[in-house]
């Protein structure tokens, strides 16, 4: 399953950058990996390493496959304006990466997503244009399924073994908490309350989104 999701992914990455860079980006490595705090990553070394090739990895939260389609293109589109700007030399961030300045934001308009500004992490929010959307209609590419990983995992049948255990005994269940998980979609702030309420982030106004569901 995740498999299948990851070959459409790379397949919108193949599909994007024939459309908005002319084949001109390089291969990447594209992750499906845990990052409940962020929809994506582009990674700025070429982390992964196959025989004497290096590639960048660019990763899709697998805590946020449960938007639109459209969405997680968009997402993919974004690390791929960052990945346009490291080979071009573009200084298209600050502060470690977080704040997004008018350099990302030329060129993100220039290749099929919108970005607005956000205060703290600048031009950031993004969204699908009008162009990315009819490219996903013209080469069909969606979701093989629906596939999203929860933030809250109980591991079943124990300890997972060790030279004392052999990780098949159950240990002793802890109580299921009450307390919900909140971040904002924007800039990542979080927070938690014990029962389901509306919370608007001070910073973005953005409306919290629920963690786990």
């Amino acid at each position: 399953m995740l498999q299948e999701m990851q070959q459409i992914s790379e397949k919108t990455y193949e599909v994007l950058n024939n459309t908005f860079y002319q084949g001109e980006l390089p291969k990447v490595i594209l992750t499906i990996q845990s990052s409940p705090k962020t929809y994506g990553h582009f990674t700025v070394s070429p982390v992964w390493k196959a025989e004497e090739e290096r590639y960048h990895e660019i990763n899709l939260s697998a805590e946020h496959l449960d938007r639109a389609f459209e969405n997680i293109a968009a997402t993919i589109a974004h690390e791929m304006c960052h990945l346009y700007a490291k080979i071009k030399g573009i200084a298209d961030t600050s502060k470690d990466g977080r704040y997004h300045n008018k350099n990302f934001r030329d060129i993100a308009e220039n290749h099929g997503i919108h970005v607005e500004y956000v205060k703290y992490i600048g031009y950031s929010k993004t969204t699908p244009s009008e162009q990315l959307k009819q490219v996903i209609e013209e080469y069909r590419l969606g979701k093989p399924m629906e596939l999203n990983r929860g933030t809250e995992v109980n591991y079943v049948g124990g300890s997972g073994g060790n030279d004392s255990t052999n990780g098949l005994s159950g240990g002793n269940r802890k109580k299921k908490s009450s307390t919900r998980n909140w971040m904002c979609p924007s800039c990542g702030n979080k927070c938690r309350t014990t029962k389901d309420i509306s919370i608007i982030c001070g910073e973005c106004m953005e409306e919290f989104k629920r963690l786990g569901e």
